[in-house]
């Protein structure tokens, strides 16, 4: 029985939008519209979009039997 990987779009999208997320964070730029209490509450949301983009391609990919 053969197999291929096939990728899934929909969390190919939430690892791109994760990932701008998380990129947007570090640089500083997300701060013109979300006023963060400290370093930390920052730091915590550029880790929660860091997640978000490492488990959106973990799920991107799939095994299909044919």
């Amino acid at each position: 029985m053969k197999s291929s990987i096939k990728i899934n779009p929909s969390f190919l999208l939430i690892a791109i939008l994760s990932f701008a997320l998380f990129y947007y964070t570090a640089a500083g730029t997300i701060q013109n519209y979300i006023h963060f209490a400290g370093v930390e509450n920052e730091m915590a949301f550029a880790l929660v979009g860091l997640m978000g983009t490492v488990l959106g391609v973990i799920g991107m990919f799939e095994k299909v039997q044919k």
